[in-house]
C-alpha cells in the first residue's frame, strides 16, 4: 500500500520535475546514510523524528523509485554547483550537524547501557 502512495505520488506530482539518482543500489544508500544521517544530531532515530527534510526525501527515494527532486539532491550533496558528483562513493551531506563526541541517538543508547560518555 505505501508503495503504490509513493507511486501515485510520483507520477502525478513529480512528472515534469528532473529528478536525479544519487545512488545505484540500496547498499550505497544504506552507506551515504551510515556516514551522514547516522551520525548527524538532526534525526533522533530512538523517537522516530526525523527533524530533517533531507532525510524525509531519501526515505521517499528509497521507497519509490529511487530519486530526488534537484533540492533534496543539491541539500546532501550529490550537486555541487551545477555538476553531479561521480566519482565518490560516499560524500559529506551539506546540512549534517556534527558535534564531540557521538550523535545524539548513540548518547542516549550509551546511556541506557550504564556507560558514561
Amino acid at each position: 500500500m505505501l508503495r503504490l502512495f509513493v507511486e501515485q505520488w510520483h507520477s502525478e506530482d513529480k512528472m515534469n520535475e528532473r529528478r536525479y539518482r544519487p545512488f545505484s543500489n540500496g547498499t550505497q544508500c544504506w552507506d551515504w546514510d551510515a556516514r551522514n544521517c547516522e551520525r548527524c544530531r538532526l534525526p533522533d532515530f530512538d523517537q522516530g523524528v526525523a527533524n530533517c527534510e533531507l532525510f524525509d526525501a531519501l526515505n521517499e527515494a528509497y521507497l519509490g523509485d529511487g530519486t530526488l527532486s534537484w533540492e533534496a539532491a543539491f541539500g546532501i550533496g550529490y550537486i555541487d554547483d551545477q555538476s553531479v558528483k561521480t566519482m565518490e562513493y560516499v560524500w559529506p551531506c551539506r546540512k549534517r550537524v556534527t558535534t564531540p563526541g557521538l550523535c545524539k541517538s548513540c548518547e542516549i543508547r550509551a546511556a541506557r547501557a550504564g556507560l558514561t560518555i
